[in-house]
């Protein structure tokens, strides 16, 4: 099998359908894939997740800051011997070691702002995507994939300069998807710090990118809110106040610390964003979803002071626990928090989600649950029966709205 046939093998491993829809074009060496949207918006983090997913090595080129030597225009002196043995002095061009580097396994080759880089570095690139070659080094045509990326110019407040036909010819052009819903699924919900997510979650996404057209028709360079930008902050924050630097999940060391460095730096990451970020961070209670399981009424007088998203990000996090794991008490305290609550809507949500998990969990032997109760721990048991019993309408449209409306469960 060679190298593309087991590449495109992998293909159903890719998790959306905008990761499948980039990788076929890279991987059919049809033309190169060039994606094209504002700054900061997750354009090359996708193309890194495609090259992960299908295990490729990737190199990153940012086209307008490399210096021309990195695309193979760099001259080393030496001698060429004529027919007639004649010594001639010459040069020829050395390849950068990326290009090595590439050719030896399979990797995905990623060209940033290609059209925000200098004439002769387009030619370079044209050169490159055309037959494969750097200076004078021909790179493993067999092992080597190519995609590109590029900024938008005045909508984004880039300057760029538009392609001529030769390099149009060579691209499969496509706008890249940049809302809210696809970075929290491609990137920020497993990487970004949860109380980044959590506040984006309560603006429905709409915080997460500035209005670059209203910035740039004031000449305003000052920081502003991206994906990118969310991102970086979330860095700052899961590496100086999150327990564990390395889990978005994680609580932070001490809330009110972490509150008032973020007050006083997040501006340098999201601009003005970072003002409602920070009332949001005040307004919270930092109630945890353990101390809710382990006793409500320590909790009940802080939750009278919490807004609506609080309460949805408790509920998401008991969405997120295992039936498994819950004792009696814990169930307990979970009634007595969606009794509290009222929303109809959110306790809803929590009983489905429930359901779904529970069936995810145990997908071959769920139906079996009302006829034989032995085959589950006593713990799911009990809690599962305990919430369908509770709220059966919920659970009679959660499976009616699943693949398992004929499930029987007792």
């Amino acid at each position: 099998m060679s190298v593309q046939q087991e590449l495109v093998s992998k293909l159903h491993l890719l998790e959306t359908d905008v990761q499948r829809k980039y990788a076929e074009v890279i991987l059919s060496k049809s033309a190169t894939l060039y994606i094209q949207d504002k700054a900061g918006v997750g354009k090359s983090s996708v193309l890194r997740k495609i090259a992960n997913i299908l295990g490729m090595q990737v190199i990153d080129l940012i086209i307008s800051q490399i210096d021309e030597a990195d695309l193979g225009i760099y001259p080393k002196t030496g001698t060429y011997t004529m027919k007639d043995g004649t010594q001639v002095e010459c040069f020829r061009y050395l390849p950068p070691e990326w290009a090595v580097r590439a050719s030896e396994v399979p990797t995905l080759v990623i060209l940033e702002e290609i059209n925000r880089s200098t004439p002769e570095k387009r030619n370079a690139c044209l050169q490159i995507l055309n037959d494969y070659n750097v200076g004078q080094y021909q790179m493993n045509k067999d092992n080597v994939y190519f995609a590109a990326s590029g900024n938008l110019g005045n909508e984004d407040g880039n300057d760029v300069d538009m392609f001529d036909n030769a390099m149009i010819n060579r691209l499969c052009i496509m706008n890249h998807v940049s809302d809210y819903p696809t970075w929290k699924k491609e990137y920020g919900s497993k990487n970004v710090s949860k109380y980044i997510m959590d506040y984006l979650e309560s603006k429905n996404g709409v915080s997460i990118y500035d209005d670059l057209h209203l910035k740039n028709n004031k000449s305003d360079k000052s920081p502003f809110a991206s994906h990118r930008s969310w991102s970086n902050l979330s860095k700052y924050i899961m590496t100086i106040h999150h327990t564990d630097p390395k889990d978005p999940n994680s609580d932070v060391k001490d809330w009110n610390t972490f509150v008032t460095s973020v007050k006083k730096v997040s501006s340098g990451f999201i601009g003005n964003s970072a003002n409602d970020f920070h009332r949001y961070l005040e307004s919270k209670i930092n109630i945890s979803s353990k101390d809710l399981i382990q006793d409500f009424s320590l909790i009940e007088n802080k939750l009278r002071r919490s807004d609506v998203s609080e309460k949805t990000r408790l509920l998401n996090e008991l969405c997120d626990m295992r039936l498994d794991d819950l004792d009696e008490n814990n169930m307990n305290n979970i009634f007595l928090f969606l009794e509290f609550i009222q929303e109809k809507e959110l306790v809803a949500n929590y009983v489905k989600n429930v359901f779904l998990k529970a069936n995810k969990d145990n997908i071959n032997i769920i139906h079996l649950i009302g006829s034989c109760p032995n085959l589950f721990s006593d713990n799911f048991y009990r809690n599962f029966m305990a919430i369908k019993n509770k709220y059966n309408d919920i659970f009679k449209q959660a499976i009616s709205g699943s693949s398992t409306e004929e499930m029987n469960l007792g």
